[in-house]
């Protein structure tokens, strides 16, 4: 009999990660991740698929043949060379940096480049068959020598905004820079970037760190997104530079401003994505990289974005852009945010003219594409299956290999509904309900209700495998979550309206969403939680302290008073200023009104806190106010601080933390809302552990 879903069950699940298609388009490489509960960590190897090799054994019936060609700890970042006859991928051990491996495709044979980096290697790009781009940090001149223990141990001294980030911690000891590297030899060259005045930013390059590289067709430059200035994090802006890959050129061709995914068109255009000109908010569009960096051009994907808007699309940045798969001609393929879809889109850049190649109730996490044939390789996952691989041919969208079959056999998921509730001002939001699945005990009563509410606000949630719905509705919760205004995925206007205006029409939304669930049938509307992570975070605590309709509260990763916040998250210099309007300097009433911790004695609703003491997107600190001052005013609050975790625990968090949060918040909600417990420790099963040691 098929059962429903524990969290110990994650430890089982497989999904596809990275991909790379080889320039022949018929070998796929790509890696399949899975938790190890024993090293608390992620296992991430190397798969190829190559249709041509009938005599190879397949994943399961129905789908083509692949094997397992890599058996280290996380490997990741696949590049095949041009000639595709090796496989650049970066590997993470545990308590070791990152390092560059090569595989020989024919013979399978592995080797190491060394002497890299003492700090690692975030990304890397083949510049011909010979050498590499390697994007990697090194530590200053001063430190070169230092044992670990004493490069932390040392004080460190700030004459700028910035340098403690989001998933690295401290970087400013640890820049990345920009190598040419050659596979026969190990022989380096590093780019130097171009003069430090040359924007008017900055008055030397000691800041300067380099964050994308992108390698032009002809492989003869190399465009690069970096932060360079003492306190360019205040502004959020950075550069594009335009590096000659023999060294001989450096030049300014961005700044100023807010720049992501430079990449290249198949004709050498250089391209990147921005915001519009008067969207604080940083809605991306295209645009055509000029010379002249005071007057970039809004190329025709611009008007393409601006008529898709209108149908409550929003168009992402260029796919692959860091490995330039592009199409033929000038265009190149997109992800959109479809009302809850990510599709896989290609656009004419000329005419504005997008064509969706794969749509549907679902979403597209990474693709990669033949440049000689019309071959598309993809990862797509499904509220019911985790991310697998897919290929899209002659328009034929087809799977390769499919994971978790045996395991997805046992299960009996939520059946998920899209429902399209009004709101107070008659705004329609769209949002997905999952109710218990039939294997769930019933006990003649009504269920408990969850209200989630998701982080950014310009995020979404989507088609896509979302464990914490799952195990809630496994648990006997019936859970909305919508895409109230704010989201991204249905129109600038839709999302562009919360600036300036946090709890307005977000409210109301949410306040719409619990009223919908509350009305379903099969609902106790005296037996209702809401909760939410980031911006849903703030929001459910922005909720509590105007409404005593929930009997529950989870409050994660939050961001509770946007004054400290402004000095202490790592896009604190310029988030306030884009999501709330204003500053600090200019308005401590405006940012104040814009904070939960502002309404915390009104709160009567039980809350559990949860946080993570290295999170530097919303720093420690604002849990722990928020959970302070719920003490101070009388409120059941219990406050969960997980050591060594960041902004993403929820997602990527260490495996034990992972299972450890799941009974934390579902002990919370059985005391309150009277749903089951969950089962977070696994048995002794070798498969349920995950793969374990190779």
């Amino acid at each position: 009999m098929p059962r429903p879903l524990e969290p110990v069950d994650l430890l089982k699940l497989q999904s596809v990660g990275d991909v790379a298609l080889h320039p022949d388009g018929e070998l796929v490489a790509f890696t399949i991740t899975q938790m190890d509960y024993e090293s608390d960590s992620y296992r991430s190897q190397i798969h190829f698929h190559d249709r041509s090799a009938s005599n190879q054994s397949g994943d399961s019936a129905g789908t083509s043949p692949s094997c397992q060609v890599s058996y280290g700890h996380h490997d990741s970042t696949l590049r095949f060379s041009p000639s595709g006859d090796l496989l650049a991928f970066v590997r993470n051990t545990p308590k070791e940096h990152a390092r560059v491996q090569i595989l020989n495709v024919s013979s399978r044979s592995l080797s190491v480049l060394d002497g890299l980096s003492e700090e690692g290697v975030s990304d890397i790009q083949w510049l011909d068959e010979d050498h590499l781009v390697v994007l990697a940090a090194q530590r200053s001149t001063a430190d070169e020598g230092l044992d670990d223990d004493e490069l932390a141990r040392q004080p460190r001294v700030l004459t700028g905004v910035g340098g403690l980030n989001e998933g690295a911690g401290w970087t400013t000891d640890r820049l990345k820079t920009i190598e040419i590297v050659s596979i026969a030899t190990g022989k380096r060259r590093q780019l130097s970037p171009p003069p430090a005045d040359s924007t008017g930013t900055s008055t030397d390059n000691k800041t300067l760190d380099y964050h994308t590289i992108a390698v032009s067709p002809a492989g003869n430059q190399i465009l690069a997104l970096a932060t360079r200035g003492q306190d360019a994090h205040l502004l959020g802006h950075q550069e594009i530079h335009l590096l000659a890959s023999d060294g001989s050129t450096a030049t300014v061709v961005a700044a100023g401003r807010y720049w992501d995914s430079p990449g290249w068109l198949g004709d050498g255009s250089a391209i990147a994505a921005a915001p519009k000109l008067d969207d604080a908010l940083q809605l991306e569009r295209l645009v055509q990289l000029k010379t002249d960096i005071t007057d970039p051009d809004l190329i025709a994907s611009n008007q393409a974005a601006a008529r898709l808007n209108d149908e409550g699309i929003t168009l992402h940045r260029p796919g692959s852009a860091s490995r330039g798969r592009w199409s033929q001609g000038r265009s190149l393929f997109c992800q959109a945010n479809r009302r809850g879809s990510v599709t896989l889109d290609q656009l004419d850049v000329d005419t504005g003219v997008l064509t969706t190649l794969i749509g549907g109730d679902q979403v597209v996490t990474t693709f990669d594409a033949s440049p000689t044939k019309d071959r598309i390789i993809a990862a797509i996952t499904s509220p019911n299956r985790p991310a697998e691989l897919w290929q899209l041919e002659d328009g034929e969208l087809q799977p390769l290999v499919e994971l978790n079959q045996e395991l997805l056999a046992e299960l009996d998921l939520a059946p998920v509904e899209i429902v399209q509730v009004p709101s107070t001002d008659g705004a329609v939001v769209e949002a997905f309900v999952f109710r218990p699945p039939a294997s769930v005990p019933t006990t003649g009563k009504q269920r408990p209700g969850l209200v989630y509410i998701h982080g950014g606000p310009t995020a979404a949630y989507s088609h896509t495998f979302f464990d914490e719905f799952q195990i809630a509705a496994a648990a006997g919760y019936v859970v909305i979550a919508g895409n109230p205004r704010g989201s991204d995925g249905y129109g600038d206007e839709w999302a562009e309206i919360l600036q300036g205006k946090i709890g307005t029409v977000d409210y109301d939304d949410i306040m719409a969403l619990s009223d919908h669930l509350e009305s379903l049938p099969e609902v106790d509307s005296g037996r209702i939680g809401v909760g939410g992570g980031s911006y849903g975070g703030l929001m459910t605590a922005w909720m509590i302290g105007h409404t005593s309709r929930y009997q529950a509260a989870l409050v994660e990763r939050c961001v509770s008073s946007v004054e400290s916040f402004a000095g202490t998250s790592d896009i604190g210099g310029y988030f306030p200023l884009m999501l709330n309007g204003t500053t600090v300097e200019t308005d401590h009433a405006e940012l104040r009104r814009q904070s939960p911790l502002s309404y915390v004695s009104k709160v009567d609703t039980p809350v559990l806190v949860v946080h993570s003491d290295s999170d530097y997107r919303c720093p420690l600190e604002q849990g722990q106010q928020l959970f302070a001052a719920y003490r101070r005013n009388g409120v059941e609050a219990t406050m969960v601080i997980f050591p060594g975790e960041s902004h993403e625990l929820s997602r990527s968090g260490k495996p034990k933390h992972r299972m450890e949060r799941f009974g934390y918040i579902h002990d919370f909600y059985a005391k309150h809302l009277g749903g089951q417990p969950v089962e977070t420790v696994p048995t002794a099963d070798p498969d349920q552990l995950g793969d374990g040691e190779n």
